[in-house]
């Protein structure tokens, strides 16, 4: 199961927590932001802090000229990190996307169908609203079980939540 994959055993969780200086993927989150008060600072931490669980951490700055490179998918297992995907606008990379998969692994259809949505969408008509009409409430990317996806914006400092329509 471990090292470096992304199974997750939930009494190997309980028992790696009672370790030494391994923290819930929760309390990382909480002091990646309260304790770091840079884009970089806070994803080094979210790296390098020993964890309990596999997770998928998704981080993102405020926009600006500095920050524009400032998002980041990081997968993690307990021990260390997996990969991490970022932000390269300078190289065509104006977005990252992730689905329950790891989408490098396996055919993750998911993963697929929100890349697919983003660039038929564009960089320019990218905005909070039709990131979830236009992307993530789309076919092939929502599940029936959704409730409900949210949108949120460091730099608008906002937060928007969408009803996920029921199938017709």
């Amino acid at each position: 199961m471990y090292p470096h994959t992304n199974t997750s055993e939930i009494t190997a969780n309980i028992l790696r927590e009672w370790e030494p200086g391994v923290v819930p993927a929760a309390q990382a989150i909480e002091r990646a932001l309260l304790d770091n008060n840079t884009f970089h600072d806070a994803s080094v931490y979210l790296q390098e802090q020993p964890l309990n669980t596999p997770c998928y951490l998704i981080l993102a700055g405020v926009a600006g000229v500095k920050g524009a490179n400032e998002g980041v998918v990081i997968t993690r297992d307990p021990y260390g990190v997996n990969t991490t995907h970022s932000l390269d606008v300078e190289n065509g990379v104006w977005y990252v996307a992730h689905g329950n998969l790891d989408w490098w692994l396996t055919n993750d259809t998911r993963y697929q169908s929100t890349v697919t949505y983003l660039q038929a969408l564009g960089r320019d008509q990218l905005n909070m609203e039709t990131l979830v009409t236009d992307v993530l409430n789309k076919t092939g990317v929502v599940q029936l079980m959704t409730i409900f996806t949210a949108s949120m914006s460091a730099s608008k400092q906002a937060l928007e939540v969408y009803l996920t329509p029921l199938p017709q």
